[in-house]
């Protein structure tokens, strides 16, 4: 469930799933399934299981780690969680990992402007790749 409070399900797209049960999120996704014309009678089981509540940082940092989240972290703040940048770092090229999305950023531009610090949710990775200068 993302932020938002809804899942993103193949051909169907987002449902919302927040304040529901699991039992009455299958209603849902089911009745979306079938409303859409992909399946005739499906039959959807909703499993439950804790967010994870970690961000790992990894690659070219001084402590590669799984870090706690905290509501108010950043790319840079969970990159210091870990020890900070080491000296081989790309600084240029840090992948952030939600799920199967994968984005790349320019931290340097972040320490330059605040504002261009994304923000992480639960369960994201981090990775910094090696400089090869």
């Amino acid at each position: 469930v993302d932020a938002s409070g809804t899942i993103n399900l193949p051909y169907i797209n987002k449902v919302q799933a927040a304040g529901l049960t699991p039992a009455q999120l299958a209603a849902s996704v089911e009745g979306s399934y079938r409303s859409a014309k992909i399946y005739t009678n499906p039959t959807i089981t909703i499993l439950m299981q804790p967010a994870a509540r970690f961000v790992n940082v990894g690659g070219a940092v001084r402590a590669p780690s799984r870090v706690p989240f905290t509501e108010d972290m950043t790319l840079l703040t969970a990159i210091n969680a870990a020890g900070g940048f080491n000296d081989f770092a790309d600084q240029r090229k840090v992948r952030v990992m939600r799920g199967s999305d994968v984005r790349v950023y320019d931290v340097r531009q972040s320490r330059r402007d605040p504002s261009k610090d994304i923000r992480l949710q639960p369960g994201d990775r981090v990775e910094v790749p090696q400089s090869f200068f």
